[in-house]
């Protein structure tokens, strides 16, 4: 009955990706990363609203849903009208562009969604063992928050810059652009999954331990965090280098390389499950997630696509070693703050809200101090575009 009623929002959400990438290949990065606000905004309404009328709360959440495709949809035709494009229904034509377009973007679909992919196999193999499935999935709504405000972001920002820059053939741009896009990404996914492992009890604590979610279920799910955490910075990776095929208008390599990476998923979340359990799966994606990061470095290294300049080399161990430092300041801090933590949900949540403020201004003093990073840098990153 839910998908029947959320069915229509995948119309919707489709044009709104249609939408999104003209006003990306336009400059226009806002409206379309702020339509997932327009589904959350939704969704809240709906809880208010809507959870009241009926008797099963699961009922109105997907009204709020479909309703919400409509909501990204109009947020996005609006957007659209005001930097002068309006699309029209019309005909399906099979054209030669539009066959060049199936032969172009159907495999890189199923490239950019492999952490999907991967992520959909280990649920169904968690599902062997009761509780697996929801350790999983609670730990990787954790992750996935990093994953989509850093490496989705980077990538879909990324595209369109890569792709001005080599039709204007301009190779030494297209490089800087990449190495800045691979420097800039680990600068903010490093010390995230630094303080996703370190804190990562304290987290499932504060945001889950509660009703049914018991002590048992928050270790179970920390230690499923802690390993997503350690695939972290291949899982964004793979999100800043994949634009580099696409705009190439290569998207057979990256499908290659993701039909291997699932094969590496299935072969190790099965073979660890066995002595694992869920950790296992967790490991298999994560290993999954590192050898279809290396593959795509690798090639574009060796095709002259991609090489890192010395900014780029000096950096990144810098930028490891403040993560480093403010992972150990993060074990501390929560030492220190951990009786605040058992005295209630606001104490709890004011506490650990505390402790990654704390550690977000200790890693970029770091930074500043080690040279991983200047705030002139960042300024000039988040007033570019």
């Amino acid at each position: 009955e839910f998908t029947r009623i959320a069915f229509p929002y995948l119309l919707f959400i489709s044009l709104t990706a249609l939408q999104s990438a003209i006003l990306n290949s336009l400059g226009r990065f806002f409206p379309g990363a702020a339509a997932p606000v327009m589904l959350n905004v939704t969704m809240i309404l709906a809880i208010l609203f809507l959870v009241p009328l009926t008797d099963n709360p699961g009922r109105a959440l997907s009204w709020g849903v479909a309703a919400a495709g409509v909501v990204q949809f109009v947020w996005l035709t609006v957007s659209l009208w005001r930097a002068g494009m309006v699309l029209r229904l019309r005909l399906p034509k099979l054209t030669p562009d539009v066959r060049r377009l199936f032969r172009l973007g159907v495999p890189g679909v199923i490239a950019g969604g492999i952490t999907q992919v991967n992520l959909t196999i280990g649920t169904m193999i968690a599902s062997l063992q009761a509780g697996a499935v929801s350790w999983l999935y609670y730990a990787d709504r954790i992750y996935q928050l990093p994953l989509a405000v850093i490496g989705i972001a980077i990538g879909i920002v990324l595209l369109p810059e890569l792709s001005r820059r080599l039709r204007a053939e301009d190779a030494a741009g297209a490089s800087w652009s990449q190495n800045r896009a691979v420097e800039f990404s680990m600068l903010l996914t490093v010390p995230a999954a630094a303080g996703a492992a370190v804190l990562a009890f304290d987290i499932i604590r504060v945001l889950f331990e509660r009703g049914a979610f018991m002590r048992s279920d928050t270790e179970a799910t920390a230690l499923a965090l802690v390993i997503y955490a350690a695939g972290l910075p291949a899982f964004v990776l793979i999100k800043v280098f994949q634009p580099a095929f696409f705009a190439r208008e290569d998207t057979k390599t990256p499908l290659r390389f993701a039909a291997i990476s699932i094969a590496v998923n299935i072969a190790t979340s099965f073979a660890l499950f066995q002595y694992f359990g869920f950790a296992g799966i967790a490991t298999g994606t994560t290993l999954a997630a590192w050898v279809n990061a290396g593959q795509l470095g690798t090639r574009l290294y060796r095709r002259g696509e991609f090489a890192p300049d010395a900014q780029l080399l000096r950096r990144l161990p810098l930028t490891l070693l403040a993560s480093v430092g403010m992972g150990a300041a993060l074990w501390f801090g929560a030492e220190a703050l951990a009786p605040f933590f058992e005295n209630g949900l606001l104490v709890s949540i004011a506490a650990l809200f505390a402790l990654i403020a704390g550690g977000v201004l200790v890693y970029f003093l770091l930074c500043e101090v080690t040279g991983a990073s200047r705030l002139r840098d960042l300024r000039r990153a988040f007033t570019r575009h």
